[in-house]
């Protein structure tokens, strides 16, 4: 059964300046531009006719475009127990898409509550003055604002396990 997952892709421009950011830090495992975004549901085994449920249920709903503002720098789950180093997604609108969206998905697989974000990195080992420097910047960055965008699109992907991580493809595209 295939991994998927909702979201609202990013502009490359902002993309481009979270990545300037993650190398300037060069902590963790960061994530490609190409591959940002705030993820809004995740399915970790989803059948293909869930998959088209999800299309078919998107279909039917009407959300009109958003702003969304990217501003300050975060960490999951904890500042103690840093996993995730993220930049954070505000918006007026985006909690009620997320439960718009959600309550005609089939059951996702976050055992977390819904904090729009977009993933720079993934820590697995913090090496030695890494949390400082994690820490520092999560001050330095806190009202930093990366850019604004309206949320035009909402995207259902593949995520496909590779040997180099995951490669993502794209199945379907609601136009707000």
């Amino acid at each position: 059964m295939p991994r998927a997952f909702t979201c609202i892709d990013i502009p490359e421009e902002i993309a481009e300046k979270l990545s300037e950011t993650q190398k300037e830090l060069g902590v963790g495992r960061p994530v490609k531009p190409e591959k940002m975004h705030i993820t809004l549901e995740f399915f970790k085994d989803i059948s293909e006719e869930e998959m088209t449920q999800i299309e078919n249920e998107f279909e039917k709903l009407d959300i009109r475009p958003f702003n969304v503002k990217i501003k300050g720098l975060g960490v999951f789950p904890s500042k103690k127990h840093i996993r995730v180093l993220w930049a954070g997604a505000e918006s007026k609108k985006i909690r009620e898409v997320y439960h718009t969206t959600s309550e005609v998905t089939p059951p996702s697989s976050n055992k977390h509550d819904f904090h729009p974000h977009i993933t720079l990195a993934r820590i697995k080992n913090l090496w030695k003055g890494d949390k400082k420097k994690i820490h520092q910047a999560l001050e330095d960055f806190s009202g930093e604002k990366f850019g604004s965008f309206e949320a035009s699109e909402i995207k259902l992907y593949e995520s496909l396990l590779g040997e180099k991580g995951s490669n993502y493809r794209e199945i379907y595209v609601k136009e707000l």
